[in-house]
């Protein structure tokens, strides 16, 4: 029975692992955003959270901490850029934008749109800009799409040199003095 139950759970694992999630990022005009993940068969929707007043949260002095802690800001920032780097050369990420809309002038908008046609191909496949100009409108509307198709080992690879590079005490001790309140914004 034992070994049926490992069998069990290392092809789940191993499903997780190797099979492709796709996960899209939809933000509209109106900044609503919607979040879809996919894996085969299941398909995971998360609407945007509403915010509750009748709480509030602890305000962080997020700029005293930032000079409280320059040194590890130093050290973490460029470990991760650099695996936000390692993340969009994996392959299998695009990018669309839509734009609709106008600039009050004719000459403006129609040099923004040769301009967006003239950049378009220098991003290739990965960024799609559609731009359906309006002449005499006074404003533009902007709906992003971001799509990317990874499998969990390829981003768990990634992610372990950046596990073992960060400097894990300094940042427990910096979530310690961020629970005990010693970073909360001073109120005036």
């Amino acid at each position: 029975m034992l070994q049926i139950s490992l069998t069990i759970l290392f092809l789940i694992v191993t499903y997780i692992l190797i099979v492709p999630v796709l996960i899209s990022l939809r933000v509209d005009s109106s900044l609503s955003r919607a979040l879809r993940i996919r894996i085969f068969p299941f398909d995971i929707r998360i609407a945007p959270q509403k915010k509750e007043s009748a709480k509030r949260k602890k305000k962080i002095d997020f700029e005293r901490l930032f000079f409280d802690e320059l040194r590890t800001v130093n050290q973490v920032f460029p470990l991760f850029w650099k695996f936000v780097k390692s993340l969009f050369q994996l392959k299998g990420h695009c990018l669309n934008i839509s734009l609709q809309g106008g600039f009050g002038s004719p000459d403006i908008t129609g040099m923004v749109l040769g301009v967006i046609e003239a950049v378009i191909p220098a991003f290739g496949n990965r960024i799609i800009i559609v731009y359906h100009p309006d002449m005499m409108d006074q404003s533009v509307s902007v709906n992003l799409n971001l799509q990317t198709v990874v499998r969990v080992c390829s981003v768990l690879l990634q992610a372990l040199p950046l596990i073992f590079r960060l400097p894990m005490l300094r940042i427990i001790r910096i979530l310690v003095k961020i629970t005990k309140g010693e970073y909360n914004a001073r109120t005036t």
